[in-house]
């Protein structure tokens, strides 16, 4: 996953949301299953852009560093809050998913650097 794709899926995500809003400013029923299938697709597209950004995060991930990974845990969170709340993502995209167990992964590390640091302080 690189910057280019995760661009490519942001532009994509936002031109099927400017389509389907057109079309209901034009009068075509939300729920019509033509509109609906368009939904989950931008979905879809803003889940991988979201996913492409969690990823380029983790090379900001200094090892052995208290915070540095709780810092991209946190921006991959705030990440997928957006999207669900402002774009109306389901918690249940696969995409917001990966990134929800990313974030996991990297409080995983957050807390094995802390364990590390309190035994090397109480080791001293």
């Amino acid at each position: 996953l690189n910057q280019d794709q995760g661009d490519l899926s942001l532009k994509l995500s936002t031109k099927v949301e400017h389509a389907i809003k057109q079309a209901v400013d034009w009068g075509v029923d939300p729920s019509q299953k033509d509109l609906v299938k368009a939904q989950n697709i931008s979905h879809n597209y803003r889940g991988l852009h979201v996913l492409n950004f969690a990823s380029s995060l983790m090379s900001k991930i200094k090892p052995g560093v208290l915070g540095s990974a709780k810092k991209v845990a946190d921006q991959m969170d705030e990440a997928v809050k957006e999207a669900v709340e402002s774009h109306r993502v389901p918690q249940t995209n696969k995409h917001i998913e990966a990134v929800r167990a990313l974030s996991m992964q990297v409080r995983t590390q957050e807390r094995e650097v802390e364990r590390k640091l309190g035994k090397t302080q109480r080791g001293a």
